[in-house]
């Protein structure tokens, strides 16, 4: 049986931050920076929107898909009558931060224990971003031992060939 998990993030995407340190007398401790937990806890509200509290947890391998998406700056825009226009020198690919495995890991850290169990259950990941008309992120997780169990058989293949 296969189980897909859909669900949007409105809001501009945010790459996981590194933990900072802080130095207490003779001992030091860890904090996670305020931004990322702000949006992992819109990450977590997003998907109890969708699929309620008491959902239970995906138990298998599972695949997880994310479409970041980000608005274009105002210099990626014609001036004038033009200025609904990308210009033609405006890069296609976004190539900027916020770095693409570092949102990733910022939603699938917030999804432990709600979607799946663990993240070490991500059998495999795909990301993008790209620019569009409003910043969100799709994120799809799909559960299908099958499926999953195939796509494992052909990575392998892959990596003898």
């Amino acid at each position: 049986m296969t189980e897909i998990i859909t669900f949007t993030i409105p809001g501009k995407p945010t790459a996981k931050g590194r933990p900072k340190f802080v130095r207490r007398g003779k001992f030091v401790s860890t904090y996670t920076p305020e931004k990322t937990l702000n949006y992992e806890n819109m990450v977590k509200a997003r998907f109890w929107q969708e699929y309620g509290t008491d959902y239970a947890p995906i138990e298998t391998a599972v695949r997880v898909s994310i479409s970041a998406t980000f608005t274009r700056p105002k210099g990626h825009f014609g001036s004038g009558r033009n200025a609904w226009f990308v210009k033609e020198s405006a890069p296609e690919h976004m190539t900027t931060k916020p770095d693409l495995d570092n949102i990733a890991k910022a939603i699938t850290d917030a999804l432990n224990g709600l979607a799946y169990r663990d993240d070490s259950q991500i059998a495999a990941l795909s990301a993008e971003k790209h620019y569009g008309p409003c910043e969100q992120c799709e994120v799809t997780i799909t559960a299908n031992a099958c499926a999953l169990k195939a796509l494992r058989e052909s990575v392998n293949s892959e990596r003898k060939g």
